[in-house]
């Protein structure tokens, strides 16, 4: 296919190549465990995110104020959606495993003028992984949640009594056309002996 519009240009310049696979089983102490999950659809969004096939590919339009549309629907959102898929916690309370859908879309969600209580530090694994391999479609958040679950060994293991344990709930965000926004509650199992 001819890409005809310079935000085509966009979708498939940040796209990468990857695959990712969980395995789903009971959890033991210390897993995690999935929890509440929902999907929502933005509001007269429908044109913001397309992913059409040609003959070659499949040609992905991301409109160049996603990052704003995003940041609007959270500045609404947000809070219910916390409250619902991680049990009441606020934006400080949980990891942060979102979708890096691209570099707009992180960074609205860090932007002061939406008020979501999100920073640069919070998305830190959704920003490496967008760094380190690009947007690999679905399989990305897999990518994320794994460096989550890495970082959070690291903590464990060097917990002493100056540090407090890390968060025991993870919000997990993706978006996607239609224009969708997916959001998942993560629930560590507590250790028998804590």
């Amino acid at each position: 296919g001819t890409l005809v519009d310079k935000s085509e240009y966009i979708g498939t310049a940040v796209f990468g190549d990857g695959c990712a696979a969980a395995i789903i089983g009971p959890g033991s102490a210390g897993d995690w465990a999935i929890g509440e999950q929902q999907t929502h659809t933005v509001p007269d969004s429908r044109a913001s995110i397309t992913w059409k096939p040609s003959n070659m590919s499949y040609i992905m339009f991301l409109d160049k104020q996603l990052g704003s549309i995003l940041g609007k629907h959270l500045l609404f959102n947000m809070r219910k959606y916390l409250r619902e898929v991680c049990d009441g916690a606020s934006a400080s309370q949980v990891e942060w495993c979102v979708h890096p859908g691209g570099r707009a879309i992180l960074d609205a969600l860090c932007d002061p003028k939406y008020f979501l209580g999100v920073n640069a530090a919070m998305l830190r694994h959704s920003y490496q992984t967008l760094q380190d391999y690009g947007n690999m479609s679905s399989g990305t958040i897999l990518f994320v949640i794994k460096r989550m679950m890495e970082e959070q060994k690291l903590a464990a293991s060097a917990l002493n009594e100056t540090h407090r344990p890390p968060p025991s709930k993870a919000f997990c965000l993706g978006f996607g056309p239609g224009l969708t926004v997916e959001v998942a509650g993560l629930n560590k199992i507590p250790l028998e002996n804590a």
